[in-house]
């Protein structure tokens, strides 16, 4: 399993990766254009986000992390406030902790807890065809399409695409009553 930590402080991001070693690969990343280049290159599994970054905040960066990837975020910073904890998991933080001698004997088992709670471990693989079917969920989920004839289609990814039964037949070549059969 592969860790993302990023922090501006390279010190506390050795600090981190030592203490998850035993049972996590880890890189690091020092800001925001490191960290997205390193996103787009390698799967990861967690990720450890401080609040402060060298060119943006974590806040800033969670919504661009999610573009590439569904891979848990643990928003991590010495600077601990409700407000900050808040806007983290209103922008798509899994988790919130405060920087202290403590936390950092446990974030391997806080990265264990996140990810034994995510029910496919391929749910946010860092692929194209997940930012796809965000894409596919977005278009179809729109007000318009709520009341025409849908097929419900289950994704990994905790919710449900809605498909158009014309264009599935369409993409697929079945016809609803045949994609429900199959299931």
């Amino acid at each position: 399993m592969n860790v993302l930590v990023i922090d501006e402080d390279e010190l506390d991001c050795i600090s981190i990766c030592r203490q998850i070693a035993s049972e996590f690969q880890c890189d690091f990343a020092n800001n925001e254009k490191e960290a997205l280049i390193k996103l787009k290159q390698k799967h990861f599994d967690c990720i450890l986000l401080d609040y402060v970054l060298k060119d943006s905040t974590g806040l800033e960066l969670i919504p661009k992390i999610k573009e590439i990837t569904l891979a848990p975020i643990i928003f991590v910073t010495g600077k601990g406030s409700e407000d900050i904890a808040v806007k983290a998991l209103k922008a798509g933080a899994n988790d919130y902790v405060v920087k202290t001698l403590k936390n950092y004997n446990n974030f391997k088992f806080m990265i264990e807890d996140i990810l034994k709670n995510i029910p496919d471990k391929f749910q946010h693989s860092t692929t194209t065809s997940h930012k796809f079917k965000k894409d596919l969920y977005d278009f179809f989920n729109k007000d318009e399409f709520k009341n025409k004839n849908c097929i419900e289609w289950g994704s990994n990814l905790g919710y449900t695409t809605r498909v158009l039964s014309y264009l599935f037949k369409n993409v697929t070549g079945f016809n609803k009553e045949s994609a429900v059969e199959a299931i």
